[in-house]
This record gives structure tokens, sequence and C-alpha cells, in this order.
């Protein structure tokens, strides 16, 4: 009960960050709230790495390891131009190395055991945990893609993300997710299904707002 309590709380403050950023952007204080995204990011994280748990050492460990590939291939994305294509981040997200904020490791930190959790609770099978996790963190991409951006968080040398984008995206995060399936890794279902789709909701909502020419 007490573990239940902390995963209903934590998604609660979770849907009250981004449905407040919404309704704030909505209202037009759009330079405020995407200021302040890497606060969300950083309480999304805190929250989700209490009740997932991201505790024990094995857990500590994975999260680095993914924490070390992510920003390792967004590093050779942004300086190189390799398996995402040629881009760069804005600064919305927070501090930067070399280019790449520290933030996107901790995302992929998120997305990959989120996806993990909720792939693990729809398919028994290990070769289909790893492809519906990987297709589904493809997914989020693809949301955010037309709206990174004019929210300042990253732009693509041709504007628009190219199909190298999502197939590196497919793969890093397949490899990711192999690591997590051989390790049997996984953790709350509860908030990692609630923590995907306020992700879906913030950000279709985003891009229906800018083709309707609201914001």
């Amino acid at each position: 009960m007490h573990r239940i309590s902390i995963s209903s709380f934590s998604i609660g403050i979770i849907y009250l960050f981004h449905l407040s950023a919404l309704i704030g952007i909505s209202l037009g204080y759009w330079d405020w709230f995407l200021d302040k995204t890497w606060i969300n990011l950083l309480v999304t994280f805190a929250l989700f790495a209490n009740v997932y748990p991201i505790k024990n050492i094995t857990t500590i460990k994975i999260a680095s390891l993914i924490f070390i590939i992510g920003f390792s291939a967004e590093w050779l994305g942004v300086n190189f131009g390799l398996i995402f294509g040629s881009y760069s981040y804005g600064e919305n997200l927070g501090l930067k190395i070399q280019g790449v904020p520290l933030l996107i490791g901790i995302n992929w930190i998120l997305l990959t055991f989120a996806s993990r959790a909720i792939s693990v609770k729809a398919f028994q099978n290990p070769f289909f945990q790893v492809l519906a996790a990987s297709l589904l963190m493809v997914f989020v991409d693809i949301l955010i893609e037309p709206v990174a951006p004019r929210i300042g968080f990253w732009t693509f040398s041709d504007v628009i993300a190219p199909f190298s984008n999502y197939i590196g995206w497919f793969l890093i995060a397949a490899i990711i997710q192999m690591i997590l399936e051989r390790t049997k890794t996984t953790g709350n279902f509860q908030l990692s299904l609630h923590l995907i789709l306020i992700q879906i909701v913030f950000f279709g909502y985003l891009v229906l707002l800018f083709k309707t020419n609201q914001v």
C-alpha cells in the first residue's frame, strides 16, 4: 500500500508539471515554461528513480551505462553528424558538454526503463519485448521531432529530421533494450505507462498547437 501511494503521488506530480506547462504555453507564457524544461526533467527523473526503482547497485550501474551509451551517441551526432544526422541542441535542456545537454542522457534513461516496463507487461517473448520497447522509443521521438526546433530542444541542419535519425534511434534503443532484457531489468509498470502517456499527450498537443498556428 505504501508503494502504491508513492507511485500515485509521483504520477500526479508528473502530470501536474506537464499539464501546467501545456496550459501556460496555451495562454502565451511560452518562454517562461520552456526555460524551466530542465527542472521538469530533473523532477520527473527523481520521482521515477524512486518508484521504478533505480536504487540498488545493479540498476544504478545499468542506468549509468544507458546514460553513457545515449550521451555518446548524441555526442557523435552533434559533433560529427553520425548515427542520427547533423544537428545541434538549443538552450532549453540545460547545461551542455561539447554541445550535448547532460539531461539528454537522463532522458535516455527515462524512456528506456519506461518502455521496457511496458513491453514486459505486454509480451512474454524476449524478442518482442525488445522490439516493442525500441519501437515505442522511436514513436516518442517521432512525436517530438516536428516541434523540437520551435521549443528550443534541437535543430537538424536540414530542418526536418532525416530518416537516418529514426533508424539510428531504433538501433541505439534496441542495443540498450537488449541489455535490459539480458539483465532482466524491469520496474513499476503503472508509473512507466503514465510517463509515456504524458509524453505522448504533451508533444502531441504541441504538434496540434503549431499546426493550428495558435502559438
